[in-house]
């Protein structure tokens, strides 16, 4: 979002008195926010945690899981609205991209079974660009995958099927005579299609792409010399995305 340099005015901000929100990545000790947002970043946090050891210690049950890496891409567009102080309100149209890598499951990479399950965690950024100018926030994002086998052999399965993305971001910039600093949280889902490769006796390679809708709620404070400012922000963008992973089982 743009963000006013000096004292606020009701309406949009105007070019000449304008800020383009952010660039790139202070996660969260900036200082800058309430002691309730901190607590509700830190339970989302947590959950996330536990979510993810509540996984791994079911996958570790099942001997037809494999382990491995995943490098995903995606690229989008939609809209932001944006409320500063909660009096001026305005939309703006973004591009979307962003990228991410980490650790993955899947317990049905080449076996009979009609449906498989895939998890991943990992490190991920979100960008957003507009009038030439770039909102880079980094994070942490897990992705949750049914896949219903199309074709089901050994060496070789193609598989389609519902795909849904949580993920949490922060970000900051510093303009000089101020700064802002914000956190998004991500909801996300829609339609995959993966194939998997079984390249040697315990190595396959898989690829996935799809279609995702999204939904980002954000906050951030706008610090100057003169007063801070804050605002909120909703995106809601769809994007295209590709994964390619890699397991040992």
């Amino acid at each position: 979002m743009q963000g006013p340099q000096s004292e606020q005015e009701d309406g949009p901000p105007s070019k000449n008195c304008s800020l383009t929100l952010p660039s790139s990545s202070s996660f969260i000790n900036t200082g800058y926010f309430t002691k309730n947002q901190e607590s509700k970043m830190r339970k989302i946090s947590y959950t996330s945690i536990g979510l993810f050891l509540s996984l791994m210690a079911l996958a570790s049950t099942a001997s037809a899981t494999g382990f491995g890496g995943y490098l995903n891409l995606e690229s989008g567009s939609g809209t932001e609205t944006a409320e500063v102080d909660d009096r001026n309100s305005y939309e703006t149209d973004m591009n979307y991209s962003g990228g991410g890598l980490g650790f993955t499951l899947d317990n049905a990479l080449r076996d009979e079974r009609p449906v498989n399950y895939r998890f991943a965690i990992g490190l991920d950024s979100l960008t957003k660009e507009y009038n030439d100018a770039d909102e880079d926030s980094t994070g942490i994002a897990m992705t949750h995958a049914w896949g219903f086998g199309l074709i089901r052999k050994q060496k070789f399965r193609v598989w389609i099927g519902p795909e849904i993305k949580v993920g949490f971001y922060a970000g900051s910039e510093d303009y000089g005579n101020s700064s802002s600093d914000w956190v998004l949280l991500r909801l996300g889902g829609g339609p995959v299609v993966g194939f998997n490769f079984a390249v040697a006796r315990h190595l396959v390679l898989s690829v996935t792409a799809g279609v995702m809708y999204n939904n980002v709620s954000g906050f951030g404070t706008i610090s100057s010399y003169y007063d801070d400012v804050s605002y909120t922000t909703t995106d809601k963008f769809s994007n295209v995305f590709c994964n390619l992973s890699f397991f040992i089982d």
